[in-house]
C-alpha cells in the first residue's frame, strides 16, 4: 500500500491500532534505519521518496544531532524535499489537505502562518489563500505590516463569519491561552461543510489534555517546567500551555463540529516515515 490513512475517534480505537500494526511499524523502522547510510560523524544523509507537493521523486535531506553521546533524529521535522523546502509534516499536511477536503482552485483557505514555505506552497496552488502570524501589539488585528505580514490572534480573528472553506493551523493551539475560544473562532470563520485541519503536541496514550501553564489574574502560572517551542517570528520561542489528549475531540464536537477525528498518516513511498504523523480533522 502506497499510503496508510487511519481515522481514529477515541483512545480505545488507538490502542487497537497499536496492537494491530505494531509488527508492521517494527519492520518499518528497521527498513528505514537500514536505508539511511551515515558516516561516523555525519549529520546529514539522503532518502529517496516521492515528494507529493513537488510531484516527483527526490533525494530528501535527513538530519540528525548528537545529544549526550547519542545520535537523535527528529523525523517529523526532517526528510526535507530539496525542490519545495518542505519537511515531513509539511509535505504530509498538503497531501492530507487533498485527501480529506473537496477543494477547488477558488477555494478560500486560511493558514495561521505566513512566513513559511508551507504557506507559500499552498498559496501558489490556491490564490484565495490567506496567511497570518501573531505580531502582538505591533499593529492592529487584520492589518498587514510593512513587511507584508498580516497580524491575527487565533483567539479573536478579524475575519467575517463563514469566510473560509478550510482553516489549517500547525503547532499553534498549544500556545494560545484559551484553546476553546480559538476553536470557536475557527468554527465561526468556517463556511458550512468546511474543514479544520491542524496539529499540536498530542499525547496519544492519554484521554485528558495535559495543562502545562495557565493564565490567572493576568499572570502566567507554570504547573510544569516551562517549555518553549521554536517560532519564526520570535527568536526566544513561545510558551507551550498544553499537550492535547483524546478529549480534545469531544471539545471540538461541543464547539459545534459535526465530526472530529485523528488521522494517523504513514507512507514510505511518500517519505512520511518514523512514527505515524498525527493530524486533527474537524468537519463543520
Amino acid at each position: 500500500m502506497s499510503i496508510r490513512l487511519n481515522r481514529l475517534r477515541n483512545l480505545e480505537a488507538f490502542r487497537d491500532y497499536c496492537h494491530r500494526f505494531a509488527p508492521l511499524m517494527k519492520a518499518h523502522f528497521e527498513r528505514i534505519n537500514d536505508a539511511l547510510e551515515w558516516a561516523d560523524d555525519e549529520t546529514q544523509t539522503r532518502f529517496k521518496a516521492f515528494s507529493y507537493p513537488a510531484g516527483r521523486k527526490v533525494q530528501m535531506t535527513v538530519t540528525r544531532q548528537q545529544v549526550e553521546g547519542r545520535w537523535i533524529r527528529n523525523d517529523r521535522e526532517s526528510f526535507v524535499c530539496p525542490k519545495t523546502g518542505l519537511n515531513n509534516r509539511m509535505r504530509a499536511s498538503i497531501h492530507l489537505m487533498d485527501l480529506v477536503t473537496d477543494l477547488y482552485p477558488d477555494s478560500r483557505i486560511y493558514l495561521t502562518e505566513q512566513v513559511t514555505p508551507l504557506f507559500r506552497t499552498v498559496q501558489r496552488q490556491y490564490p484565495n489563500c490567506v496567511g497570518s502570524e501573531y505580531l502582538g501589539e505591533t499593529c492592529a488585528l487584520g492589518v498587514v505590516n510593512a513587511e507584508g505580514v498580516r497580524n491575527e490572534d487565533l483567539e479573536r480573528l478579524s475575519f467575517a463569519d463563514q469566510s473560509f472553506d478550510l482553516v489549517m493551523s500547525f503547532d499553534v493551539l498549544e500556545h494560545v491561552v484559551d484553546a476553546r475560544r480559538s476553536m470557536q473562532e475557527v468554527f465561526r470563520c468556517l463556511d458550512h461543510g468546511g474543514t479544520f485541519l491542524w496539529t499540536a503536541p498530542f499525547d496519544s496514550g492519554k484521554k485528558q489534555n495535559t495543562v502545562r501553564a495557565e493564565l490567572k489574574d493576568g499572570k502566567i502560572v507554570h504547573l510544569m517546567p516551562p517549555e518553549y517551542h521554536g517560532d519564526p517570528m520570535n527568536p526566544d520561542g513561545v510558551l507551550c500551555f498544553r499537550y492535547f489528549g483524546w478529549d480534545i475531540l469531544d471539545e471540538l464536537r461541543a464547539v459545534g463540529f459535526r465530526d472530529a477525528y485523528v488521522v494517523l498518516l504513514h507512507s514510505e513511498m511518500y517519505g512520511y516515515v518514523g512514527n505515524p504523523l498525527s493530524f486533527f480533522v474537524a468537519k463543520k
